[in-house]
């Protein structure tokens, strides 16, 4: 447990600034998920898959640094990324690290 006023896996951080990385990275989050929208689904090939995967990566990379309310946008671009891998035949290496993403989704309370 933290001392007061600070948070973050390893007490290093404020809870200010938890919030700050926080609302960071579900602006990234958005962000994400626009490109992927936006994407013209008949020109996926893998090295956007491996973009994707390695953006939602870093995003998620510290489950202390993604508010709750960011949760349903990460699954949404998970489910995106993974429903856009299968209809165009992708690896399992193309989109293996999203793995990483969907534990750290789960440790957010």
């Amino acid at each position: 447990s933290c001392q007061l006023d600070f948070a973050d896996r390893d007490c290093s951080l404020t809870k200010d600034e938890i919030v700050n990385k926080q609302q960071i990275r579900h602006s990234l989050s958005i962000l994400l998920n626009s490109s992927i929208n936006d994407k013209n689904l008949s020109n996926i090939n893998s090295a956007d898959l491996k973009t994707w995967t390695a953006g939602l990566k870093s995003i998620t990379l510290n489950s202390a640094q993604i508010a709750s309310a960011s949760t349903n946008l990460i699954l949404d671009i998970i489910d995106s990324v993974l429903t856009i891998s299968q209809s165009s035949g992708a690896s399992y290496e193309d989109v293996s690290s999203i793995l990483n993403s969907m534990d750290t989704i789960s440790q957010v309370a």
